[in-house]
């Protein structure tokens, strides 16, 4: 088959539409339109899910020119298969399994194959259903701390839950996401949202942007990561970092609305940032996998920057916005006189400040 040339030698991505054993599926809401047809090219461009094929021998099939998993089944519709240890007759079931999966938009099936050094080509291919997360909380220690305030990013939109509100949006958010992508996530944000919302449903595919910056030399804390890649943050968060945000909490507990408009800032700051890191990692990492250029997919993260809505009141709050109103405590305070119950008083003879979990 022919294929088209782009200027400057790449090759036309919809030249890769190659015959195969069965004709392509036009499933409602899968690989109807171009954009996802596009994105989903990482995925169809993925050999190593499959067994027996190694991330080795996936870069031998690309620099053979096999791109595409119609262009392996062309190689077994020949009656051999290119993949040691599965035969031909194998390798083209578990081909047409992969199309029947991507079809479906199923994110567990490509997650249980794929190794897990591998899932942010999931978050290339479904960039519509991942959900960018990052949650403030009063301290490090799960034992001590809660969360404050949980913050998320999905097709652009920007919303979240406050202590003491419903979690509602939060729950329905995470049950329809396919990817969940954190800075970090993995030590910090799920294991405290696990403890304190069991009944979360977690999306089957976490990237933990801490441990995949690193795979390309940017490691460090979130900040430093972008202004390492020239991202700068501007305003009055500008000088904000993790230290700041129980500190914003306690000021607004005490009734400083300003400082809650300030968290919130700063963690919408903090997602804007990770879309923008994912979207260089990525495309560094499909560099270093020698991936052909045409199957990068076309969709980049920080295009479809999220905006705040302030809610003009909160009696005209409506869903996404936000609104800012004085902090109501949910119970009673507790004076070191109380706890003492009418005995001798108490005496503080220390600060537990090891953040232990």
């Amino acid at each position: 088959m022919r294929r088209r040339r782009q200027p400057g030698g790449g090759i036309d991505p919809t030249s890769l539409r190659l015959a195969s054993a069965e004709p392509p599926e036009r499933t409602p809401g899968s690989l109807v339109s171009t954009l996802s047809r596009s994105n989903s090219l990482i995925l169809r461009a993925s050999f190593v899910h499959l067994r027996g094929v190694s991330e080795r021998r996936e870069q031998e099939l690309w620099r053979r020119r096999v791109l595409t998993w119609e262009a392996l089944l062309r190689r077994t519709a020949e009656g051999h298969s290119p993949v040691r240890g599965l035969s031909a007759e194998g390798l083209a079931s578990a081909l047409r399994d992969s199309r029947a999966a991507l079809a479906k938009r199923d994110a567990r099936f490509f997650a249980a194959g794929l190794p897990r050094r591998e899932h942010y080509r999931l978050a290339l291919a479904f960039p519509r259903d991942t959900m960018f997360l990052d949650i403030e909380t009063t301290g490090l220690s799960l034992y001590y701390d809660y969360i404050t305030l949980v913050g998320w990013s999905v097709a652009g939109k920007y919303e979240l839950y406050l202590k003491g509100k419903s979690a509602d949006r939060l729950r329905d958010a995470l049950s329809r996401a396919k990817v969940i992508v954190t800075f970090n996530g993995s030590r910090f944000d799920l294991p405290f949202l696990r403890q304190e919302f069991p009944d979360l449903l977690i999306p089957p595919v976490h990237v933990d942007l801490y441990f995949l910056a690193r795979r390309v030399d940017l490691g460090g804390p979130q900040k430093d990561i972008e202004r390492r890649l020239r991202f700068p943050r501007v305003g009055e968060i500008a000088d904000l970092d993790g230290r700041s945000a129980p500190l914003l909490w306690h000021e607004y507990r005490r009734g400083d609305v300003e400082a809650l408009r300030r968290l919130v800032q700063y963690n919408h700051a903090d997602i804007e940032g990770m879309k923008r890191i994912l979207d260089v990692v990525a495309r560094r990492l499909l560099v270093t996998r020698r991936a052909p250029r045409c199957v990068w997919p076309s969709h980049r993260f920080a295009s479809h920057r999220s905006m705040i809505r302030w809610a003009a009141s909160t009696v005209h709050e409506s869903k996404g916005q936000i609104s800012l109103s004085e902090f109501r405590e949910d119970r009673p305070s507790l004076s070191l006189s109380a706890l003492a119950g009418g005995g001798p008083a108490l005496r503080i003879v220390g600060i537990d400040l090891s953040a232990s979990q």
